[in-house]
């Protein structure tokens, strides 16, 4: 049996009960146990080729995951990784949108950002919060900040009421990212764009960002959401904000001075970096600069003891330090746990030389 349609009709649009009554004379002298599950192979994967649907699942397998994989490509080196979504987070008035222009515009330029070596991508940024005449001062400024011609490669959209919560806009920041090229997308900011959804529930914030990683993950965009903090510090909302993203930067700001500390992330090493924010007439930009404040955390007794010992006593095994160890019962039985965990913690620090002092005295 042939459909039932001319040699001239589009097969998009049969029916599947034609396509049905096709596949049906196609197989029909196949037994019976193999008939209907054929059937309904054919009569599926036929359907979705029409209405350009995809399965749901892809299995995959562990030949895959035995395979050469690539390595992370990154956008910002050990910061941002391609195809990630990303939250930076920092009080109103810090400089959280500056900051990230700048990284744009060092993105859209494929030039080193703040001593860290990034990968050319255009860049689109959704603003919910500046508006049309502040985002062309404050784009403007920044990109002859870097001392740099108009270059197509940053786009922006502002004010178009985008809501994360809806389908429909989700799917339209699809369209722009391939109307753009973006490989980087700044959404600004967080708040602006929840609809009616409870940035203080998990299970309404999951969602968004479920939606957000289906976009990197269709277009191989990253996404850096630009959001605010609490009071308190830390930053506003849900818990399950920093475990949806796959990098999470906490911003702060002393006069013109700003500290980056990435303090959650999947990719790349928690850290802390600074910068200097430089204002001239009609130009900003960001320069390197020691962060405002340490990325080394206040030790407990029995870390405090490890580094007095080592300092004493240079080069020293595991029997040595816990012999001469404080007879306090918090030292005793953390001091194993804490020979090996703080010579991770001190790696890249300003400790280095104890780092190594440690390893040594750890491997005798």
């Amino acid at each position: 049996m042939k459909p039932e349609a001319s040699a001239h009709d589009d097969p998009a649009t049969y029916s599947p009960a034609t396509w049905q009554a096709a596949v049906d004379a196609l197989i029909g002298s196949l037994p019976d146990d193999l008939r209907k599950p054929i059937s309904d192979a054919i009569s599926q994967a036929m359907r979705a080729k029409i209405s350009g649907a995809k399965p749901r699942f892809t299995l995959h397998t562990e030949a895959e995951c035995l395979a050469d994989q690539p390595p992370i490509e990154w956008l910002v080196d050990n910061f941002i990784s391609a195809g990630s979504v990303n939250i930076v987070a920092g009080m109103a008035k810090a400089g959280k949108t500056l900051a990230v222009f700048d990284l744009a515009v060092a993105v859209s330029r494929g030039k080193p950002w703040l001593g860290l070596l990034t990968s050319k991508r255009n860049v689109l940024i959704v603003d919910e919060e500046s508006g049309g005449q502040r985002m062309f001062r404050r784009l403007g400024a920044t990109l002859r900040g870097h001392d740099t011609e108009a270059s197509g490669g940053i786009q922006f959209v502002t004010l178009a009421g985008i809501d994360l919560t809806a389908a429909a806009d989700v799917a339209a920041i699809e369209s722009l990212i391939e109307e753009t090229s973006a490989g980087l997308v700044v959404l600004d900011a967080l708040v602006d764009m929840l609809g009616d959804a409870d940035e203080n529930s998990n299970s309404e914030v999951q969602k968004i960002f479920m939606a957000l990683r289906g976009l990197s993950e269709r277009t191989g965009a990253a996404f850096i959401v630009l959001h605010h903090h609490g009071k308190a510090g830390g930053y506003r909302g849900a818990s399950a904000m920093s475990g949806a993203v796959d990098m999470m930067c906490a911003l702060s700001k002393e006069g013109t001075r700003l500290s980056f500390e990435v303090v959650a992330a999947r990719d790349s090493d928690t850290s802390t970096f600074g910068a200097l924010m430089n204002f001239g007439e009609g130009t900003f930009n960001l320069s390197p600069a020691e962060p405002t404040t340490t990325c080394v955390k206040a030790l407990s007794k029995s870390q405090q003891y490890v580094i007095d010992f080592l300092t004493a006593h240079g080069n020293s095994g595991i029997a040595d330090i816990q012999n001469h160890a404080d007879q306090c019962t918090e030292t005793l039985r953390a001091l194993h746990y804490m020979l090996w965990s703080l010579a991770a913690w001190l790696r890249g620090s300003i400790w280095e030389a104890l780092a190594q002092r440690l390893f040594t005295a750890c491997q005798k």
